[in-house]
């Protein structure tokens, strides 16, 4: 029985089963003298050495020990029965406990994977929702910007207004300029007043020196007059009298003083108004030397358009020409050309004697019908030259009068758009008045050049065919008169040939002007475009305006600069610069009023934004100073359990790291797996939260 093996599942070491077994324990049965053993013979000697009732006591003993032996090892078996029963159990559900888990972490495992989907789906709808709210931020801000320019218009018409109430300077001008007449008369009232009051003052003073000299002699009497009770009375009426006087004196003496102060501020007044009157001088000789100046620099200009108008002649003329390449040469021909003739006419009256009296009469006829001709020629082309230039400026003042009504019509046109008072019918009707008879007046000026060219005309016509007729010949001339007739002819036809060149060199500067004339219609056409008159009298309307705004402008810079070192201002510059600041305070309060409308909304929509961030993604986000934002779970158990990202400073919008904290140090292993290793925030945020997920649920369970 000793060799039978203990149970497994037998956890304490002290049981019956050892403690019966046990070496050292004594058998109860065992005497002092020698028994027999249960596993061998006993000897003989201890056979014979007892007796028969000795061995069946010690038979009984060693069978009632078996028995207790018998019975412990059968309540030890059921112990270590109810023990393994108990064991097996225990393994039982644990097992069952571990299939449990098992399967609901397969079931964690299919719900995070649906959880992660759902989360993948929303955060793509949330970056759709981000980038239209992204998109209606722009447009909102496409918004704000065109309501900017409104503002800016409006700026821009508020200068302009601001511009009109400069033009009321110079009503201001003249009421100073009635102010200070009327502060020089002041001046002078108050002067003379002075001078009254100083008289007053020194025959008060005078009034002051005999009051005291009384006093004193009243005060020797009183000293007379303390004996006698009866003249006490007299003095309380003399010393009220002193009293009156005294105060009389003191508000004489204030009164005075104001004076002084009054003729002080007529003084200083009076020297602004002098130094605004030469202030108006100076810019009144300015103003006319202004004009001087703008009178020379137009007619500076005239000249300049002049020299220009005949250097393209000459251009034009020059490149038709293939002769010339310069005026100088021009020049030199045409003095060339002078002296040849002259001197053909020397050798032609020198060849005349006595005998051919006659035939040099017939030659001075034709000579003096060629210069004749000439002069008609020369007559004919600047007539023709005339009649050009008339008829450029008759096409011109055409097409001017065409531009300018069809301008006038569309400002009609504008005007009648931009009819909003009562007023404007009478401004427009008068408008259009004087364009009427301005248009009358361009009508009548073209009636008169077209009958002036009419008459150049006629009188061309005429010209022409007077000089057209032959003298009749003479009958009696003889045959050597005829020779001399034909040689001279000859020479005739030389000149004629030569005057037949020059008339074709006429005709290529005719050419010439011609084509200058078609190239300058054709810019006049293409270029030019006529908007308004030049003595248009709104233009001249406003440039007196814009000049005694600019002379306005100057004017007040220029008190302004003398009025810094004082302490008043002008009470126009005052209203004015009250206009701007209410102007600029309105503006103001209605930027801060859409400033802060845009706030609350920007307000509202955040917070929106980021209760939806916290409902899907289960992290409370804050955005900490220098780019560092803070992010809190919703499974944390306290709102100090948050981790803190510091931003990326290489790359805009990536972060580089997570501040150490307890909270780190907790969840180390996941903060060096998914934030050091990998780099990856998203999947450290969601193992985060699973984790914090399962510390919260186990809790629960631990403590249900």
């Amino acid at each position: 029985m000793s060799d039978t093996p203990s149970s497994p599942f037998i956890e304490h070491p002290e049981t019956p089963r050892k403690a019966l077994f046990s070496s050292n324990r004594p058998s109860p049965v065992r005497s002092t003298h020698a028994t027999p053993s249960l596993h061998g013979t006993p000897s003989t000697a201890s056979r014979f050495s007892r007796t028969p009732r000795e061995d069946v006591i010690g038979l009984k003993k060693t069978i009632s020990q078996l028995r207790y032996d018998l019975e412990a090892l059968k309540q030890e078996q059921q112990v270590a029965q109810i023990l393994q029963e108990e064991k097996e159990r225990e393994l039982e559900a644990k097992h069952k406990k571990e299939l449990d888990r098992a399967e609901q972490a397969e079931s964690d495992q299919v719900f995070l994977f649906n959880k992660q989907k759902e989360l993948s789906d929303e955060n793509r709808t949330l970056k759709e929702e981000l980038r239209s709210l992204q998109s209606q931020h722009e447009a909102d801000g496409r918004e704000l910007n065109h309501e900017l320019e409104g503002l800016k218009d409006l700026l821009n018409d508020l200068q302009s207004e601001n511009r009109a109430l400069v033009s009321e300077m110079n009503y201001k001008i003249e009421d100073y300029e009635h102010r200070i007449k009327a502060a020089s008369t002041t001046t002078d009232d108050l002067l003379k007043e002075v001078e009254n009051r100083g008289t007053a003052l020194t025959e008060a003073k005078m009034n002051v020196v005999k009051f005291e000299q009384l006093v004193e002699s009243l005060k020797g009497e009183s000293l007379d007059l303390k004996q006698s009770a009866k003249d006490l009375e007299a003095v309380e009426q003399t010393k009220s009298q002193l009293s009156d006087q005294i105060k009389y004196s003191r508000e004489l003496e204030a009164k005075v003083s104001a004076l002084t102060v009054r003729v002080e501020a007529a003084e200083s007044a009076q020297q602004l108004s002098q130094v605004y009157e030469e202030d108006l001088s100076s810019m009144k000789g300015k103003l006319k030397n202004m004009e001087g100046l703008r009178q020379q620099l137009a007619e500076q200009q005239l000249q300049i358009l002049v020299h220009e108008e005949n250097s393209a002649k000459w251009k034009a003329y020059l490149e038709k020409s293939d002769e010339f390449k310069t005026v100088e040469e021009v020049v030199t021909a045409l003095n060339k050309a002078r002296m040849e003739k002259a001197s053909l006419l020397e050798r032609a009256g020198s060849g005349v004697n006595d005998e051919t009296r006659s035939t040099a009469e017939a030659y001075a006829r034709l000579q003096e019908r060629v210069t004749t001709l000439e002069s008609e020629l020369q007559l004919a082309q600047n007539q023709l030259k005339t009649e050009k230039k008339k008829v450029a400026t008759s096409i011109r003042q055409h097409t001017l009068a065409a531009n300018e009504a069809k301008f006038l019509r569309e400002q009609l046109k504008a005007y009648d758009d931009e009819e909003v008072t009562a007023a404007g019918a009478d401004v427009k009707q008068g408008r259009i008045d004087e364009l009427e008879k301005l248009l009358e007046a361009v009508k009548n000026e073209k009636s008169v050049l077209e009958g002036e060219l009419k008459e150049a005309r006629s009188e061309q016509g005429c010209t022409v065919a007077a000089g057209t007729k032959r003298p009749r010949a003479d009958d009696s001339v003889s045959s050597e008169v005829i020779s001399e007739y034909t040689r001279k002819l000859q020479t005739l036809q030389q000149e004629f040939d030569e005057v037949s060149v020059e008339a074709r060199l006429l005709a290529k500067t005719k050419e010439a002007l011609e084509a200058r004339l078609e190239s300058l219609e054709k810019s006049q056409e293409s270029r030019v475009r006529i908007l308004e008159l030049r003595e248009n009298p709104t233009s001249r309307h406003e440039a007196v305006k814009q000049s005694m705004l600019d002379t306005l402008k100057a004017e007040n810079e220029a008190l302004m600069g003398k009025n810094e070192n004082s302490k008043s201002v002008p009470q126009a510059s005052l209203e004015r610069k009250q206009l701007e600041l209410q102007g600029v305070r309105d503006k103001l309060a209605s930027t801060e009023k859409s400033y802060q409308r845009l706030k609350e909304v920007f307000s509202v929509k955040s917070l929106e934004f980021r209760e939806a961030v916290y409902a899907l993604t289960g992290y409370q986000i804050d955005i900490l100073r220098n780019k560092k934002v803070k992010v809190t779970s919703m499974y944390a158990q306290s709102d100090e359990d948050s981790f803190t990202f510091l931003p990326d400073p290489n790359h805009k919008g990536q972060f580089a790291g997570v501040i150490d904290s307890p909270l780190t140090d907790e969840f180390s292993n996941i903060v060096d797996y998914w934030v050091k290793d990998k780099k990856d925030f998203p999947c450290f945020l969601a193992a985060l939260n699973l984790e914090l997920y399962e510390r919260k649920e186990n809790n629960g369970n631990q403590a249900s």
